[in-house]
């Protein structure tokens, strides 16, 4: 070899031994995918197993071609269902942490099974006041618009619309 090229060799060989390596190694596993059937397939969250109907017909009135009278009814209603899920939201905060710290304290079987009770007792009644909610929509709203609700609400769920976050 002349001693012209030989520098150009020795850079050559030097680059292909340094960037081998990273050819030879294994390509990385993607992690498992959930086997839970009621993950949303864009972002790996459960699925809410009520739908909160009533803040989506509210901020799709105008698509949904609401009268005053159906817009006002829902007002009311929410207003009235705020009044019992915020106090009942707020317990079920307040039990959690109770719960939280008992566990950290090493309290007995009987506080933990006490609380775990409560803190199903209240989320029985906030599922009832969700379901009482979706059923209050499908009443005041007509055939064709809960249809179209129901239309906007997958197209939502397919966006990966999530509330707040």
């Amino acid at each position: 070899m002349s001693r012209k090229r030989l520098p150009r060799f020795i850079a050559a060989f030097s680059l292909l031994i340094l960037i081998s390596p990273a050819y030879a190694m294994p390509h990385p596993v993607p992690p498992a995918r959930p086997t839970c059937p009621f993950v949303s397939r864009f972002h790996r969250r459960p699925v809410r197993a009520v739908p909160m109907l009533l803040p989506i017909a509210e901020m799709r009135s105008y698509a949904l071609h609401l009268s005053g009278h159906q817009v006002s009814t829902l007002a009311v209603w929410r207003n009235h269902h705020l009044r019992q899920a915020i106090p009942l939201l707020k317990r079920l905060r307040g039990e959690k942490a109770a719960l939280h710290t008992a566990l950290l304290r090493g309290d007995g079987a009987a506080t933990v099974t006490a609380l775990v009770a409560r803190i199903d007792k209240s989320r029985a009644r906030l599922l009832a006041l969700k379901v009482a909610q979706a059923r209050f929509v499908r009443r005041t709203l007509t055939p064709p618009q809960w249809h179209h609700l129901l239309r906007i609400t997958h197209r939502m769920r397919e966006m990966g619309f999530r509330w707040g976050r």
